[in-house]
């Protein structure tokens, strides 16, 4: 499993579920990805190209942070 998989897993299940430990998850995987010195955009790129996600994980991903975010896009 990967790092940022397990800290948003790990505080999801640690709260009560509820939005505050969504955000706070959300929160820890934008930290990390900013310690690793990419966006997020070239975070996934790189994934997508290393087959650690695919296409359709991706756009199952893209369409709940959308939901989350409250962007149609």
């Amino acid at each position: 499993m990967n790092p940022l998989f397990q800290s948003f897993q790990k505080n999801v299940n640690s709260g009560n579920g509820g939005l505050n430990s969504i955000q706070s998850a959300l929160q820890n995987i934008a930290n990390q990805v900013q310690q690793m010195g990419m966006t997020p955009e070239q975070l996934v790129r790189q994934k997508i190209q290393n087959g650690e996600m695919t296409q359709a994980q991706f756009e199952q991903y893209r369409q709940i942070a959308n939901r989350l975010t409250g962007k149609n896009n």
